[in-house]
Order: C-alpha cells, then structure tokens, then sequence
C-alpha cells in the first residue's frame, strides 16, 4: 500500500441484516446485493442507517450501492434466459446461509430450498449449466430477473434506475455476465445512462 497518498475507503458486501448493519457501523460504503426491488432497497438502507447510529456514525456518511445484473434489450424473455445461471449464483449467494431478515416469498420458499440443495459452486456461472437449469420454472425464473435484475428495453432499464434511487440508493454496481459484453456496455451507455443525467 506504499503507493496510497490518501484515505482508502473500505466497502463491505451484505445481504442480510446483520451484515447490513455491520456495513453502517464500519465501513465507509455497503454494496447492496439482497435485491434491487424499492421495499427491499427501503428496509437494507434502514439497516445501515441504524447500524451508523449504533456506532455514533452521521448515517449519511455511507455510500449506498446496490447491486444488479443489467440486460438492456427488447427482447426480454431471451435476455433473462441467457441470466439463468447468474440469476441462480443469486439464489446461492443471497439465500445459502439463512431465509432471516431476506424477504423470501413464502411461494417461493421451497423452490429456493430445492435450488439451494442442488446448487453446485464449481459450476457457478457457466452458461447453460447445471445451475442454469435449476431455475427453469418461468414463474420463479421472473421474480428473480425482478428481484435481481433491469432487464428491458431503454425506457425500462431508466424507469427501474430511477425506483433504485427514490428507495434512497444514489448507485449502482452493474453486473453483466456472458462472454460478448461490450454490445451490452454500449447500450447501457448510450440508450440507458443519458437518460438519468
């Protein structure tokens, strides 16, 4: 670290509330990564404020990130199909330790179980995996490309942007997937991103 001439701000990841508000007392930022639906963005944000109070920390002094995978595209049904096996590597990530404090759907509780069961993080995001398949079910396939993705076309991809920061988080840590990801920067870029300037 000889070459840092200044402060180097520490952000942690977390997903559940005890990391949440561990994120609020400690670290100078938190990544998101429990989903990017407002209510689900309202309680994360609430979590480490309270864990900014906790410490005696100006809760306002954290930056907010969240975190979601982004296909910018309209043709939706192929681009959450092609997210499958990030989209599972989600279900592994967010949900393998505990359901506590995740606002896990009761409906969709048990296909959770089952994918959490099967999951194999050898295989993690190979595209048209094992793991792939594990979310098959179009219904489950759907919550989780809206819990865990802005997936559409240009308007959508701005009108989801737009939900994350009225839920109080200013940024967003892409995620992009797949082996051809420059078509997929462009679009962001140009069709997407202008448009919240």
């Amino acid at each position: 670290m000889s070459w840092a001439r200044r402060s180097v701000p520490v952000y942690l990841s977390a997903g559940g509330p005890r990391s949440l508000e561990l994120a609020g007392e400690i670290a100078d930022g938190v990544i998101m990564h429990l989903g990017i639906q407002p209510e689900i963005l309202r309680d994360a944000v609430a979590r480490v404020h309270a864990g900014a109070l906790r410490a005696g920390r100006d809760p306002a002094a954290v930056k907010l990130w969240a975190q979601a995978s982004v296909r910018v595209s309209d043709d939706v049904e192929t681009s959450i199909e092609s997210m499958k096996s990030s989209l599972a590597a989600r279900v592994h990530l967010v949900f393998g330790s505990t359901f506590e404090g995740k606002h896990v759907p009761e409906e969709h509780a048990p296909t959770i179980r089952r994918v959490l069961e099967a999951y194999q993080p050898a295989a993690q995001l190979l595209p048209g995996g094992q793991n792939a398949a594990l979310v098959d079910d179009p219904a489950f396939l759907r919550y989780l490309a809206e819990r865990f993705a802005i997936v559409g076309p240009p308007e959508v991809c701005v009108e989801r942007l737009r939900e994350i920061e009225a839920a109080g988080v200013p940024n967003v840590l892409f995620g992009f997937g797949g082996a051809n990801r420059r078509p997929l920067f462009r679009a962001l870029g140009e069709q997407v991103l202008p448009h919240l300037a």
